[in-house]
């Protein structure tokens, strides 16, 4: 099964992010950096936590 990685339309992405990584509102991650499979990164908005109650 093919994850995809979610990123953030706010986030600054430089380096690298592998399927199946999660990065939240305006999240920036370095250019040397990467982010593994399963990794979350930042925080949902207030609202959409709202929603899941």
């Amino acid at each position: 099964m093919s994850r995809v990685a979610f990123v953030s339309s706010r986030a600054r992405v430089l380096g690298r992010v592998l399927p199946g990584a999660v990065i939240l509102g305006p999240t920036v991650v370095g250019e040397r950096s990467l982010i593994d499979s399963f990794a979350t990164l930042g925080y949902p908005k207030r609202s959409k936590l709202l929603e899941l109650r």
